[in-house]
């Protein structure tokens, strides 16, 4: 046979499995070499967001309600993910600054005060006492109830110029002494003005003034007003977080808000006694206050009573006064009255000098009270409830908690809600985490 004349025959089968082999092969390496890179990615993220610092968790996230403002960044507007919970208190972010600091304000005002008339600068203020420790007798009210400061928290940079008008803002004078401050004007304006989360209906106070001394506050309406500084109205603090503070927890949402503290705190804490919810507005060494989380309910009614027949002096042994009531009838009925103990409470009456240390130095003994000016009140959505505050010496008026972060006052003789505090030893609370799903209990 003629090789010349043989032709070769191409085996396309044996072509086509071979081409199927390369493949199936580039395919498996391709996919394969994705999927180790996506496994060992997602470990790397995993990772650095446990390193990662709250600043770098938030602006990591996709997030729109953020805005670069004069290099801050701020929440702006109605913003639903920039709760953070810490000592027991629920924050709102306001910025992060470019050190990578977080500015918190919280949600809620958590006292009302005057911030003092003819006062030339912040850090004079009666609200700049109460907020940070001075060395003075009552000052430091809020900072020394804050958990951990030294850890949590570093000094704040208040803006404090003097601004005459709100169209004209700067933010040219800061002080920084301080742990804990107020909002400034420019902050306000940066995250929305009366269109930003923190405008709730509540009349809080600004750290700024204007060159004649008035000092500006925020109204109800979210609107910008000046005082003489002889009004009441809420407190509302700002604090800014150490850059190193990590979030261990949540993601923003007021369901499950930003925790940078899972040390015990006490204060601001939930207690369950009974079928009753308080919150701890004191803690002391060995004992903890506490009001009551809602008005005195009778037969599915808020109850109305009349402080006294003469003046705001609580007595208890008084009959038909309100002292005399909490002491006896509401005392008697509840189950957990024996664990209750003695405490001194402030009983005295916030004048034109609207000092209120000297309402905090005037105490009375007794088992069960009502908040007085001066002490941290976290009831602040409901309304028309009795402190332990009279408005003169004489004492026929005492003032009353509004829901829009004011006082009012009402004659001692007519009625009001009640919202009742008393004291126990702190080492019986031994169960739960403080929130509101998981109060202290007893053992």
């Amino acid at each position: 046979m003629n090789k010349k004349n043989i032709k070769r025959v191409i085996n396309w089968q044996k072509i086509f499995c071979f081409v199927s082999l390369i493949f199936i092969l580039v395919c498996c390496l391709w996919y394969g070499g994705r999927f180790v890179y996506f496994y060992l990615d997602s470990n790397k993220t995993s990772e650095n967001d446990e390193d990662a610092n709250l600043s770098s968790t938030i602006l990591n996230n996709d997030n729109n309600s953020i805005q670069n403002i004069n290099n801050s960044y701020y929440f702006v507007g109605d913003v639903s993910n920039n709760y953070v919970r810490y000592s027991n208190i629920l924050w709102r972010i306001i910025k992060i600054d470019n050190e990578d600091k977080v500015y918190l304000i919280s949600d809620d005002v958590i006292t009302m005060l005057a911030y003092g008339e003819n006062i030339s600068d912040y850090s004079d203020s009666y609200i700049s006492n109460w907020l940070n420790d001075n060395g003075d007798d009552y000052s430091g009210i809020l900072e020394n109830n804050l958990n951990n400061i030294n850890t949590y928290l570093s000094t704040y940079n208040v803006c404090i110029d003097k601004i005459d008008d709100a169209n004209n803002i700067g933010c040219d004078d800061k002080y920084n002494d301080d742990y804990i401050g107020l909002l400034s004007i420019v902050d306000y304006i940066n995250t929305g003005g009366s269109d930003s989360f923190i405008n709730n209906g509540k009349n809080i106070y600004l750290a700024n003034e204007t060159n004649d001394n008035k000092v500006w506050y925020i109204n109800s309406d979210g609107k910008l007003d000046t005082s003489d500084g002889d009004d009441i109205y809420g407190v509302k603090p700002v604090i800014s977080l150490n850059s190193n503070i990590k979030s261990t927890s949540g993601d923003g949402s007021l369901d499950n808000p930003y925790v940078i503290d899972n040390e015990e705190s006490l204060f601001g804490g939930y207690v369950r006694l009974g079928d009753d919810i308080w919150r701890i507005y004191e803690d002391n060494d060995e004992n903890v206050k506490m009001m009551l989380n809602d008005y005195i309910i009778i037969d599915d009614e808020e109850l109305s009573y009349i402080y006294s027949e003469n003046n705001y002096y609580h007595n208890d042994t008084v009959y038909g006064s309100l002292a005399y009531y909490l002491n006896h009838t509401y005392l008697d009925s509840l189950s957990y009255s024996d664990i209750i103990i003695t405490n001194y409470y402030s009983n005295g009456y916030y004048n034109n000098d609207y000092d209120y240390s000297e309402i905090l130095d005037s105490t009375i003994d007794t088992k069960v009270s009502v908040i007085s000016v001066g002490n941290v009140i976290f009831n602040n959505e409901m309304d028309n409830y009795w402190t332990n505050t009279g408005t003169n010496e004489e004492g026929e008026r005492v003032y009353m908690v509004k829901n829009s972060g004011t006082l009012s006052t009402r004659s001692v003789s007519s009625s009001g809600y009640v919202v009742p505090c008393i004291s126990i030893n702190k080492d019986i609370l031994v169960n739960g985490n403080g929130t509101i799903d998981s109060p202290y209990e007893m053992e």
